[in-house]
């Protein structure tokens, strides 16, 4: 253990066959002594135990896992007569893409994960250059790299991906890079703000409709949106082949869920589908699925320059004041606000005005290819109060709403509350999936 020019105690020592120098991160209290051989002031002396304390921890934790390294060697030596190879750090993002998967990745999110995973690999290099393979990175260094990216101000669900990511990496790669122990397993994941986007209504679906149509460009794609509650890119990447117009649906492979979805097209999809002029492409909207592979944002923005038109975002609106016009929402940690209102809204408007007329919610999981019922109704279906209110009135007791007192007693005052989104679910319920329901029903309740 030394002293070093920061404010904090370094420690050099031999681990593995490697030098390894590296910040304590105790900071050093009091006045020092010119050497560590002496005695400092009683405030130094206590900083320096708890530094001491600290790296005999560490020196402990190396020993220990370098024993487990080499004994793990030995016996693969025994049984292969080869000793496992090391994996260099800096190699991580281009042996990460080599991991065998079921199906490819997009190439947006192995953008995005490479850079991740280079932010880790130029962060060891800086703050622990002597770190070398995949095989020297401890838990103190793994903890290190999530303190920065936290620092950064992102959320807990993009914290919680990098986590999920980094420890996917060194337990998939963990032979070939001579791993034993996996740094980032006990790092725990945090809760999730989680922020829904909200539905629109179907006066803001007429008012979105009619807006759209003086751009027929991105009309074709809201008017699918709206039909399918489908995302974008399956929108815009719409195939011929997936469209049966002689029988009246879509049959697709959704591309996040790779599940199936069975879609009613309804007259608005139908017009938009047999005014489309026919072409050699693949696709429905050519033009659409181009956009979207150059930059999808492009499209995000041109629907949100329509809803700007009709009020949303902007304090001067021409829609009725009983419109909510927010389309972000402040996070209280994040590097972005919240999307409150895109096109992904509108998936969540078809679910939310499906279940609330009565659509029983295992039809509506075919159309949208979620796996279980809890998911539809935690994330996508968002009645506002009104909704509700208009339901429970038309199906709970005459007494309980008109505020009068009941003359009898008895089987009127327990009856059941046959709201439009509670009968599917309940006649849904089975030994094997009562708790999930149990929990979506109160889910939506509270």
């Amino acid at each position: 253990m030394q002293l070093n020019r920061s404010n904090y105690f370094y420690a050099r020592i031999q681990a593995g066959g490697k030098r390894l120098f590296f910040s304590l991160r105790v900071k050093i209290e009091g006045h020092p002594p010119a050497s560590l051989k002496e005695e400092g002031d009683i405030i130094f002396e206590r900083s320096r135990a708890r530094a001491q304390a600290k790296l005999e921890r560490i020196s402990e934790e190396l020993t220990s896992r370098a024993t487990r390294e080499e004994l793990a060697q030995r016996v693969l030596e025994a049984r292969t007569g080869s000793r496992l190879l090391t994996m260099a750090i800096r190699d991580l993002p281009e042996r990460w893409q080599e991991i065998p998967r079921s199906r490819p990745l997009s190439a947006r999110y192995v953008a995005d994960k490479v850079a991740t995973l280079r932010r880790f690999v130029a962060f060891t290099e800086s703050h622990f250059p002597n770190a070398k393979d995949m095989s020297s990175i401890m838990e103190n260094m793994a903890l290190g790299f999530m303190r920065s990216e936290e620092a950064r101000g992102m959320t807990a669900k993009t914290y919680n991906e990098t986590l999920k990511l980094l420890r996917s990496s060194f337990r998939k790669l963990r032979k070939q890079a001579g791993i034993s122990d996996n740094p980032f397993d006990d790092i725990p994941l945090k809760s999730v703000e989680t922020v829904h986007r909200k539905p629109f209504t179907e006066d803001q679906v007429l008012a979105i409709l009619a807006e759209a149509q003086k751009d027929p460009f991105i009309y074709r794609l809201i008017a699918t949106g709206l039909c399918t509650a489908m995302r974008l890119g399956d929108c815009a990447r719409l195939r011929w082949s997936q469209v049966n117009l002689a029988d009246g649906h879509i049959d697709a492979i959704l591309s996040k869920t790779k599940k199936r979805a069975t879609i009613p097209i309804f007259p608005l999809l139908r017009a938009v589908l047999e005014t489309e002029p026919k072409t050699n492409s693949e696709y429905v909207f050519s033009d659409l699925a181009r956009q979207y592979a150059i930059n999808p944002g492009m499209l995000t923005d041109r629907l949100r320059r329509i809803l700007a038109r009709i009020g949303f975002g902007d304090s001067q609106s021409s829609l009725p004041r009983s419109f909510e016009r927010e389309i972000h929402q402040s996070r209280q940690i994040g590097l972005r606000r919240a999307s409150l209102r895109d096109f992904h809204s509108f998936r969540v408007t078809w679910v939310t005005l499906a279940l609330n007329r009565g659509v029983p919610v295992e039809l509506v999981r075919k159309v949208t290819g979620h796996q279980t019922v809890g998911i539809v109704l935690e994330h996508y279906h968002q009645p506002s109060s009104d909704d509700l209110r208009q339901a429970l009135e038309h199906r709970l007791p005459q007494a309980l709403i008109s505020g009068g007192v009941p003359k009898t007693t008895g089987p009127q005052l327990s009856r059941t509350v046959e709201a439009s989104w509670l009968r599917p679910l309940l006649a849904s319920m089975n030994d094997s999936n009562w708790a999930e329901v149990r929990k979506a029903i109160l889910g939506v309740l509270d």
